[in-house]
């Protein structure tokens, strides 16, 4: 199959593992879906048997094909808005409470939208195994039992990955609406370091609230590593500063 866009196919193999696709893809080219092929004589004419199977791998070829895609598509317009929540946040973007109050209003914008885009990577899942089903009921059963159960069971653990990414990201983008109405609420008690854009608190109190919050984001964060550390060893751009 043809190499996605590395950057993004990093990040869909960093949640489902190159090897549960490459799988599955074997046990197509492996499944017994017609009487054992004869042996091709040299220079014979390929049988209509050997023809039959080249005709469904090539179409199983397609569906995956089709199915990575869609998920890149889909996954580059959603790490953009992550990457716009992680801009919105830093200090320098926030440099008066307005700015914060129009920062505070798009993320909000923005959450929805990536809210909508996880129900979009589920609806891909479910399409591409409408197509597996109808093109593998159209080969025998032994062709079925085999194929079917493999794929059901790499999109059970799979959507569970994703599932489980997309939640950290939905905690982690909670956060980032925690911090900048924590900048909203508290304009005038901190200032911006020009030389590195770090807050600087006369309040111990108001600085360990503010330690807090970015402590929270970087273990959701880790969590993200980890789960994605698992299936790659490519690592996933940051959710968080």
């Amino acid at each position: 199959m043809a190499l996605i866009a590395r950057k993004h196919w990093i990040i869909i193999t960093g949640i489902m593992g190159i090897a549960a696709l490459a799988g599955f893809w074997v046990v197509v080219q492996t499944a017994d879906f017609s009487e054992p092929m004869p042996i091709q004589e040299p220079k014979a004419q390929p049988s209509p048997e050997h023809l039959a199977r080249i005709k469904v791998e090539n179409e199983f070829e397609v569906i995956l094909k089709d199915f990575l895609k869609q998920i890149s598509a889909r996954m580059k317009i959603y790490s953009d808005k992550r990457k716009v929540l992680v801009e919105i946040i830093k200090p320098e973007n926030n440099r008066s409470r307005d700015m914060t109050q129009e920062n505070l209003n798009y993320a909000k914008n923005i959450i929805v939208e990536m809210a909508q885009d996880t129900d979009d990577f589920m609806k891909i899942f479910n399409q591409a195994e409408e197509k597996f089903i109808t093109l593998s009921n159209q080969q025998n059963r032994k062709f079925k039992d085999t194929v079917l159960p493999k794929w059901k069971a790499l999109k059970d653990t799979q959507t569970k990955k994703y599932l489980s990414y997309f939640l950290m990201d939905k905690d982690i983008a909670d956060l980032h609406i925690a911090l900048l109405n924590f900048y909203r609420d508290h304009h005038g008690q901190f200032t911006i370091n020009e030389t590195d854009f770090q807050l600087v608190f006369p309040n111990a109190e108001l600085k360990k609230r503010y330690d807090t919050i970015l402590s929270d984001i970087e273990a959701v964060r880790l969590q993200q590593i980890s789960l994605t550390a698992k299936q790659s060893p490519d690592p996933m751009p940051e959710a968080a500063p």
